[in-house]
C-alpha cells in the first residue's frame, strides 16, 4: 500500500512524501528528491497511530526509538484500508482513533 502524506518537517513546514507499507517496514520516500528518504523497521518502531479527522482525512503518527513523524494524509484517503493495512503489518504497536 502507497499513501500520499505531507510529512511536518517544521512549524509551518510540510514535506510531500510517499508512505509504503511492506515487508514489516514503513517506508518514507520523498517526492523531492532533495529530501532524506526513511525506512522504519518493526524492531525500531514502538507505535504508529492515526488519527480520524474526517471520513477522509487523518493524520499519523509514528513513533520509532530515535524519532518521531508525524504527518497528514492526502484528501481522498481510504482510512478504513489504511487501518487494515497497518493492523495487519503491526499488529499490537498500531492504533486508531
Amino acid at each position: 500500500m502507497s499513501l500520499k502524506i505531507k510529512l511536518k518537517a517544521g512549524y509551518f513546514k510540510t514535506l510531500s512524501y510517499c508512505l509504503t507499507i511492506g515487508c514489516r517496514k514503513i517506508f518514507l520516500t520523498p517526492y523531492d528528491p532533495d529530501n532524506e528518504e526513511y525506512i522504519i523497521d518493526e524492531l525500531e518502531l514502538i507505535s504508529v497511530c492515526i488519527f480520524k479527522k474526517s471520513c477522509q482525512t487523518g493524520e499519523i503518527e509514528i513513533i520509532t526509538k530515535k524519532r518521531t513523524y508525524i504527518g497528514n494524509f492526502a484528501l481522498q484517503t481510504n482510512l478504513e484500508e489504511v487501518f487494515h493495512s497497518f493492523s495487519k503489518e503491526f499488529g499490537n504497536k498500531f492504533f486508531y482513533q
